[in-house]
């Protein structure tokens, strides 16, 4: 596990000094091209968004013109282990900027399958299962968005006709599934486990197998709830 660890960490490594390499050169080809024009040229088609008409705020790191690319923003998203398989290339997420509350929808373009380390920046995944990347990309409505933004993903909301979703704390995971207590044909608690999708709206999951809208549930847990046990069924549907 240790050498696995060390060897993750010098990928990491790899990849940072990879992209700062691409900036020096970028850099560098924009300094000689200053150097011989006396011009800076945008390497990009896109629009003027700001320009730095020296304030008393600007500094020496202020960039003189921001140009916003007309091909899209691209962001970089991290998603445990055990939600992988519920994305795939093509599919829409719903993206927010922390910085200024901007919302967007972005396409999915590639997904890393190559684990990344844990660290502050995925604190909110699962430490004992890997953390993996994917990027998105906003093609409209990019304002309020730009380079260096953190922002938050949740998959699309978007419901397929026929789906059947329930409340996500009607189910329990274990080892990485989820399932759920439903009623036997006798009428006792028998553990059920569901083949899910997409969790939408942060409270409710798509259940893809292993239950329908005739099966009984049940619900709320406690200490009694175990297979076997002979159930009641109530009229009254608890949230």
């Amino acid at each position: 596990a240790e050498i696995a660890k060390m060897i993750s960490d010098k990928q990491d490594e790899i990849k940072k000094l990879e992209l700062d390499k691409k900036s020096a050169d970028i850099a560098y080809r924009q300094a000689l091209n200053k150097k011989e024009s006396g011009q800076v040229k945008s390497s990009i088609d896109g629009i003027v968004t700001e320009v730095n008409m020296g304030t008393e705020n600007a500094d020496s790191t202020s960039p003189l013109v921001v140009i916003q690319g007309s091909a899209g923003l691209s962001v970089t998203i991290s998603i445990g282990e055990l939600n992988l398989d519920k994305i795939a290339v093509g599919d829409i997420v719903n993206i927010t900027s922390y910085d200024t509350g901007a919302m967007a929808e972005a396409e999915i373009t590639s997904i890393d399958m190559t684990p990344v380390s844990y660290t502050s920046e995925n604190w909110n995944e699962n430490p004992n299962s890997s953390t993996y990347s994917f990027k998105a990309k906003i093609t409209e409505d990019t304002e309020g968005f730009s380079v260096g933004n953190w922002v938050g993903a949740t998959i699309s909301e978007a419901e397929e006709n026929g789906s059947l979703y329930i409340p996500l704390h009607y189910t329990r995971e274990l080892d990485g599934k989820y399932y759920v207590m439903k009623s036997d044909d006798n009428g006792k608690l028998k553990k059920q486990y569901i083949k899910t999708g997409k969790i939408i709206y942060g409270n409710e999951i798509e259940i893809k197998g292993g239950l329908s809208n005739d099966d009984t549930i049940c619900f709320p847990y406690g200490k009694n709830v175990k297979e076997g046990v002979k159930t009641r069924v109530i009229d009254e549907v608890k949230w």
